[in-house]
């Protein structure tokens, strides 16, 4: 019989929230969920580009019924701090995704929590994952798997120029009742209370969000070439891939309906609409060859809010990933 005994640090075994000081600043990270069992694997969330973990309430309160869970905020975004350098003046001193991954490593290091770590992640989180992932030994079982959710990848920042939606969208967009057209936060399933805490948090992360430089990010991310040196070896990947222009789409009819947008501003939205349609598949199937065990799922009733609306799609993918993990432990 395998006796299991339980960790004795607090932010392994108890419900905590906190700013907490790294070298430069202090970044906010709050845990739940089960007591850790030495050397068993916690999973690590990452969140999208210009979204607090606050916006991820519901997924953390699933996720913590059967795991323990990690949400941060990088530097600038909810009550986390700006580093004393972040300034965005120069583009050297720009948050890129590899600083992130830093700073989440000497935060875990400060709290005491260390591998194995499964990475969770939404959209740009993605990139910040990958670029964690990076910091290890790839010999070593550090990130023992990975969910990417409706993930942004460097070869999608190469295939979209200038940016993700085309700048046409802001003119057509005008105006339009965003939550009438998607329903996303009557979908988020959270209270009038949670939903005030999330629009203050969500105010509060456009300082992070305005110096983040995600294409950078995913240039430096590309010269690692993760993809050739399948740097997960085998640890349990799975890649869940929505309709991630749904939402741009029902936003852009509405405006349309409206009459905003001049005929050009139309089109450009319309080639980037059948753009993402095209290669949707070969963006997100492409991160399969990060590692040899693999799943691609699509849910593409979906649209690239689906942590936020259906996060119980995550949970069963962290599940998947954590089924695998035990079928490789002996006794399990």
């Amino acid at each position: 019989m395998v006796i299991r005994t339980l960790s004795q640090n607090p932010w392994e075994t108890s419900t905590r929230s906190a700013l907490v000081r790294i070298s430069t600043h202090s970044l906010s990270i709050s845990t739940s969920g089960p007591p850790r069992h030495p050397g068993s694997p916690v999973v690590l969330f990452f969140t999208g580009g210009g979204a607090p973990s606050a916006l991820y309430l519901r997924l953390q309160r699933l996720l913590s019924v059967r795991h323990r869970v990690y949400f941060h905020d990088r530097a600038g975004y909810g009550d986390s701090e700006l580093g004393p350098g972040d300034t965005g003046i120069h583009l050297g001193t720009m948050l890129t995704a590899q600083t992130a991954a830093r700073e989440l490593g000497e935060l875990l290091d400060v709290i005491g929590v260390a591998p194995p770590y499964i990475l969770l992640s939404h959209s740009y989180g993605a990139i910040c994952a990958r670029a964690f992932a990076g910091l290890f030994d790839p010999m070593q079982p550090s990130v023992a798997g990975m969910v990417l959710a409706e993930s942004a990848t460097e070869l999608m920042f190469e295939l979209f120029q200038p940016s993700v939606p085309p700048p046409a969208f802001t003119a057509i967009a005008r105006g339009v009742d965003i939550e009438a057209v998607t329903h996303e936060r009557e979908r988020s399933r959270l209270t009038d209370q949670e939903l005030a805490y999330v629009k203050a948090q969500l105010k509060k992360s456009a300082r992070g969000s305005a110096l983040e430089n995600p294409r950078l990010s995913a240039k430096r991310l590309l010269r690692e070439q993760q993809f050739a040196r399948q740097v997960l070896g085998n640890a349990p990947l799975s890649v869940i891939c929505a309709d991630f222009t749904k939402d741009f789409r029902l936003i852009f009819e509405a405006g349309v309906r409206m009459g905003n947008g001049t005929r050009a501003e139309r089109e450009e939205c319309t080639r980037f609409f059948e753009q993402a349609q095209m290669f949707n598949d070969e963006l997100r199937a492409g991160q399969l060859r990060l590692s040899g065990c693999n799943r691609f799922r699509k849910v593409l009733e979906e649209g690239h809010s689906l942590p936020i609306t259906q996060p119980e799609i995550l949970v069963e993918e962290v599940q998947w990933v954590v089924d695998h993990l035990k079928r490789r432990v002996p006794g399990h």
